[in-house]
């Protein structure tokens, strides 16, 4: 009966320390801060390998931001669900179109101008108000600006602004395309500072979230082995049923009376 619990015991233990390598792979490190011209913090990030660090900047939606121009506090409705405002002092519904509250137009848009892989940029229509944040390694000192992309995603809850690093072309709606330079975060612990250079006026203020994004992602996974290798513990739930039918199948046969 030992012997059959032996090939469930190796597997187990390959699950078990895949699953903490996964989990440090895919497990993204935020911080969040006051997006103002001045603000300085640190954070830490860890990696069982070197790789990039992909930055992504979140801002809530605007009716949580407590911004004068944004702010539905005084209503008693969701705009976003009714498709009107209701404020109790006046009484009177207001209509509003599109859930305007939720369109956030200082943060760009995605539409561009001519097609990057003949001209090697974006070049957006409406790049949005500009952040600039540099990031520096504590322990070599080297440090990259980045600047905030167009917001590219935005649901009920925030927007994401991609930060790649800035090249000064003179032009605030060029990016090049794809990105060039950034950081590379060594194996183990690295702490980064965090320095907001630059903010657009109708953003400054704002409660945002930074995120490191982690180096695995299911839609993209690097050359290397051991991420191509982490990539198929995406679908760990399979496996760990599979474990679990198995460990239970062994149990039953191991209960008196049960044949072998």
């Amino acid at each position: 009966m030992k012997n059959l619990w032996k090939p469930w015991i190796i597997l187990a233990s390959i699950f078990t320390v895949g699953m903490a390598a996964f989990l440090v792979f895919t497990t993204p490190t935020n911080v969040s801060f006051p997006l103002v011209k001045g603000t300085k913090l640190t954070v830490s990030a860890f990696r069982l390998q070197q790789s990039g660090l992909p930055l992504i900047l979140e801002f809530k939606k605007a009716v949580d931001n407590k911004r004068p121009e944004h702010d539905n506090s005084a209503t008693s409705v969701d705009p976003c669900k009714t498709g009107y405002l209701y404020y109790p002092a006046s009484g009177e519904p207001i209509k509003v179109k599109e859930c305007l509250f939720y369109k956030r137009p200082e943060h760009g848009s995605q539409a561009t101008h001519f097609d990057w892989r003949k001209t090697g940029y974006l070049y957006y229509v409406s790049p949005g108000e500009p952040v600039k944040i540099r990031i520096t390694k504590m322990a070599t000192k080297e440090s990259v600006i980045f600047e905030a992309t167009p917001g590219d995603a935005c649901n009920d809850d925030r927007c994401r602004r991609r930060l790649v690093p800035y090249i000064d072309d003179g032009d605030p709606k060029r990016f090049t395309w794809p990105p060039t330079g950034g950081l590379l975060l060594p194996a183990g612990n690295s702490d980064l500072q965090i320095d907001v250079m630059e903010v657009g006026e109708r953003i400054s203020g704002e409660q945002v979230t930074l995120k490191i994004e982690p180096p695995l992602d299911f839609k993209f996974v690097s050359a290397d082995p051991l991420s191509r290798l982490l990539w198929w513990f995406f679908f760990w739930p399979f496996y760990a049923f599979v474990l679990l039918a198995w460990a239970i199948l062994l149990i039953l046969i191991g209960l008196p009376g049960t044949p072998e």
